[in-house]
């Protein structure tokens, strides 16, 4: 359909903001002002903490995926995302690292407390399969197996976001 692309040359996504980027010699550097530098030297400090985030996410989803060798329990925390605050904890579920058979529910805990919302246990849907994975041809393989977790949703969930 040809409106839908004319529609989709209108978008403009922006990733970083490239008007304050910059690569200066150090003279230049120094030529500015002590405002200026302030400026510079914080937004770099900005991109620098998302690059160290990053390779750490990175690293940690390398560790966790190639290099476990079981897992007997799988810890999931449920919580709301804000853009402008600090993200809101709602509650967590254990469950033992074996196949479900289908969807099941397990109550949402929040410390040793089951959660309830206007007297509704909130409960996750989760199901828990192993995937086998095939040898490849002539040369086997490091990794016969993995786990596949699917989370249907949640019944109910408190709103933490009060307006102020």
């Amino acid at each position: 359909d040809n409106s839908l692309a004319k529609e989709i040359d209108k978008v403009i996504v922006n990733i970083f903001d490239w008007g304050r980027s910059e690569l200066l010699k150090e003279s230049e550097f120094k030529a500015l002002s002590s405002k200026e530098q302030q400026d510079r030297q914080e937004f770099w400090s900005h991109y620098k903490a998302g690059l160290y985030r990053l390779y750490y996410e990175l690293a940690r989803l390398y560790y966790n995926r190639y290099t476990a060798t079981s897992y007997e329990r799988l810890r999931i925390r449920v919580s709301d995302y804000d853009a402008m605050s600090n993200d809101d904890e709602i509650g967590e579920c254990v469950i033992s690292m074996q196949e479900t058979n289908g969807m099941i529910e397990v109550p949402l805990l929040t410390g040793q407390k089951v959660l309830t919302v206007k007297g509704v246990q909130s409960k996750i849907s989760v199901k828990i399969e192993r995937r086998q994975y095939p040898p490849i041809a002539g040369k086997g393989s490091r990794f016969s197996s993995g786990w596949l977790v699917t989370v249907g949703g949640i019944n109910i969930i408190p709103n933490k976001d009060k307006m102020r």
